[in-house]
């Protein structure tokens, strides 16, 4: 007998089940049953305390401390990582169910079923395979759940043979009968934990000793071999109720015979009564089925068939065929394709074909709902109408809205054209004159520098009319978080040098009101505020202009502002004040000629204030000024996060960066290549993208500034060349496009390329020294090349 082993304290302490009768019991506080006689020969090779527990507890784990081994548990409920013997009892699992209940094959007769179990770790396993859906009940005695079984808790009760075979001997248990085998056997084994691995040698010894005769006469005595079978029940117990069915069935059929004929009859005769009603409807009804096998029916056809169709309401019942031999051999196809898609889905059929009736080519219209029902079959309840007439106007509709796209796309192609034509030479022109106004000049020369500067801005205001006249019937609003007083300060500041060079005062003035943060479209307003101050002071000599922001209600969904441009200028006459809001109409036909213009100001500014829910007032007296103005609602908001405000010191300087430029206009390349260096950058030139390109490989640079149409390579190409640089560092630098296109399909290509900021031609200074401000103070200077 062993009586020490390492690390393992003797006498060994084995837990076994004291619930398990007739295979694990307590007697008066001994084992008893099987595991009695297995303990009791393990005992003759180690020294055992045996230590009674419930089943329940082995079966969750929940082991008393110091617990070095168990016996009479199945293998699947042992602890994790302990040493487990070979199996000494392989027990069949059977199914219990009550005695009227329907019979069962198996597990798989367990769908969606409550089940009751001792040991639910290997029974969980099996129910997901075979049963889904089963519910699972972990019981802590197999009496607890045969009771359950009988008052109907549960629907059945999976455990052991021997258990329920000694569980249903006992008085009360007639109500419940094994219903079939589990398909399952557990496997029962001696389980110790590493320290104690000696001990499961010493078991395996143990059963390695008991002949076939001796392992037999203990199964034997605790554990029959198999499931016993529901007791026969007697021939007369089911061939009574048998004939009493097939009695009733025949009565069935002679009155289901009965009823049939009658409704048959019925049938015809409605039948009749619906075609004489349909007969001179134009649309013809129709029932349609499909069957399982993709097999069509028309079961019901009544109405019109001829003009829809060319062919009688006979001819169609004999051969529904017919009537896709009707339909144009184009729309075969889209037809049986609808029809095979609905029925997949089950959905309603709607589609529109044509068919050839008695006076040539018909466009039809079918309508079918789907019908409930349960079966593979499908049917439809609907109808097909005539709606050739609706697909002339359909048809027109759409050829009027081709044309309006042409002649839109031209007049697009037009202004393109244009854009490009004059604002490349106007690019020059600017550029030059700005030039010159930076050289010595005697007053004389900078008062001729003086008035053919302003022409030319002038110039370039009556195209950005034009142009944005056109941009505003295709942009869609878009409401962002804008803080008005910042936006109309801007507006003030950048008309500050125009109302200072024509000896005029200009303020704004915010009402202490105003809420900073409002939902707004930002570049509408501004552009509003912007023609509207810039228009005041184009046509005022003497005074000044006063922007004003007043809050007229504060709610607490937001704030009604009005946006008012006060002016002591020129006036308009009440007889002209209308007039003055339509396109290229000024206040008096003289006015183009004095202070030049092209009459879109006013129109634009209505149609903007317009589109955000607005009316643009006007009040002006000849001689005494003009005041305009316009209300509008605007949403309260928070503030974004990227608002971040830009200091004046900050726009003004520059690193000292590296930049490749690519301007194929020898002029304007001159004029950029100038204006950059002054700004303190490092300027490489090139005549187009392929030269760029080259010269982008060679060295590196901080910033790409290119136009966007070249030869050979355009500025596309040459910003998707520098996005695709193995590089990282060198694919994200910045990009600056510049080109004398200003429609919104070239800013869409620049967002597509890559491009990070976009400058309209011709582009000025301040404008060029905003931008480069806005991609460089991130950048450490060279930091590309290095």
């Amino acid at each position: 007998m062993i009586t020490r082993a390492d690390g393992c304290d003797m006498p060994l302490v084995v837990a076994w089940p004291s619930d398990r009768p007739p295979l694990s019991f307590s007697a008066q506080g001994q084992p008893g049953g099987l595991v009695a006689d297995y303990l009791r020969r393990l005992g003759e090779q180690i020294a055992l305390r045996p230590h009674p527990l419930p089943a329940a507890a082995g079966a969750v784990g929940a082991l008393p401390a110091g617990t070095q081994a168990v016996l009479g548990w199945p293998r699947e409920q042992v602890p994790d990582g302990w040493v487990v013997s070979r199996p000494y009892l392989q027990l069949s699992q059977v199914i219990v169910r009550r005695r009227n209940d329907t019979p069962l094959q198996g597990l798989g007769g367990l769908r969606g079923r409550r089940v009751a179990s001792l040991d639910t770790v290997p029974l969980a396993a099996h129910l997901r395979e075979q049963a889904p859906g089963a519910w699972l009940l972990q019981v802590d005695a197999l009496d607890h759940a045969l009771q359950l079984l009988a008052i109907g808790q549960v629907d059945a009760v999976v455990a052991t043979l021997a258990e329920v075979e000694a569980a249903l001997r006992r008085p009360g248990s007639d109500a419940l009968v094994i219903a079939a085998p589990a398909g399952f056997d557990d496997a029962w084994v001696l389980a110790a934990a590493p320290t104690c691995a000696a001990t499961v040698a010493a078991f395996d010894t143990v059963l390695q000793e008991l002949d076939d005769a001796q392992r037999d006469a203990l199964r034997a005595t605790w554990a029959p071999s198999g499931a016993r079978a529901p007791p026969a029940r007697s021939p007369l117990r089911w061939l009574v109720p048998v004939l009493l069915v097939a009695l009733a069935l025949i009565l069935v059929y002679a009155f289901g015979y009965w009823r049939l004929h009658r409704e048959s009859s019925q049938r015809r005769a409605l039948e009749q009564r619906l075609q004489e009603v349909t007969a001179n409807l134009p649309a013809v009804v129709y029932r349609a089925r499909r069957s399982g096998e993709g097999d069509y029916s028309l079961p019901l056809v009544a109405g019109d068939v001829q003009s829809l169709f060319g062919m009688s309401l006979d001819s169609v019942r004999l051969d529904h065929r017919r009537l896709m031999a009707a339909v144009h051999v184009d729309d075969r196809k889209p037809v049986l394709d609808h029809l095979e898609a609905a029925a997949r889905a089950r959905a309603p059929i709607d589609i529109t074909f044509r068919t050839l009736g008695p006076h040539g080519w018909r466009w039809i219209r079918s309508h079918g709902r789907p019908l409930p029902g349960e079966s593979d079959d499908i049917e439809w309840s609907g109808y097909w109408m005539d709606v050739s007439q609706a697909q002339a106007r359909t048809r027109a509709l759409a050829g009027a809205r081709h044309q309006a796209e042409e002649t839109a796309a031209a007049k697009t192609h037009f202004l393109a054209t244009m854009s490009h034509q004059i604002r490349t030479p106007m690019s020059t022109l600017l550029g030059m004159l700005e030039c010159l106004a930076d050289s010595p000049l005697d007053p004389c020369q900078r008062q001729v520098l003086s008035t053919v500067d302003v022409a030319a801005q002038m110039l370039r205001q009556i195209l950005d009319d034009v142009l944005d006249s056109h941009r505003l019937q295709a942009l869609p609003l878009q409401l962002r978080a804008t803080d008005m007083g910042a936006l109309a300060t801007a507006v003030q500041q950048l008309l500050a040098p125009m109302a200072a060079s024509r000896a005029l005062h200009l303020r704004c003035v915010l009402d202490p009101a105003l809420q900073r943060w409002l939902l707004a479209d930002g570049l509408r307003v501004r552009q509003v505020l912007f023609n509207l101050v810039g228009n005041a002071l184009k046509f005022t000599l003497h005074g000044g202009v006063e922007l004003r922001l007043r809050v007229l209600r504060t709610q607490a969904a937001g704030q009604c502002l009005r946006l008012q441009v006060s002016d002591s200028g020129v006036g308009i006459s009440p007889e002209r004040q209308q007039a003055v809001f339509a396109d290229y109409i000024q206040a008096e036909p003289s006015t183009g000629r004095r202070f030049g213009g092209s009459g879109l100001g006013l129109a634009i500014c209505r149609d903007l204030v317009a589109s955000m829910g607005g009316e643009l007032q006007l009040q002006s007296s000849p001689g005494k000024g003009t005041r305009i103005w316009f209300d509008l609602e605007f949403a309260s908001c928070l503030a974004p996060l990227e608002a971040v405000p830009a200091t004046a010191e900050v726009v003004a300087r520059l690193p000292a960066a590296r930049v490749l430029v690519a301007e194929d206009h020898p002029t304007n390349l001159q004029l950029l290549v100038q204006r950059l260096r002054e700004l303190g950058l490092q300027v490489h030139a090139t005549a187009d993208g392929l030269q760029a390109l080259a010269a982008w490989r060679a060295q590196g640079f901080d910033v790409v500034v290119t136009d966007c149409h070249m030869p050979g390579m355009d500025g596309f190409a040459l910003a998707r060349a520098i996005r695709e640089d193995p590089c990282p560092s060198r694919a994200q630098v910045p990009i600056v496009a510049l080109t004398a296109s200003v429609l919104e399909s070239t800013r869409e290509a620049c967002r597509a390329a890559g491009i990070d900021r976009f400058l309209a031609k011709p582009v000025d200074t301040q404008a060029l020294r905003a931008t480069l401000a806005d991609v460089l103070p991130a950048m450490e200077p060279g930091s590309v090349g290095q």
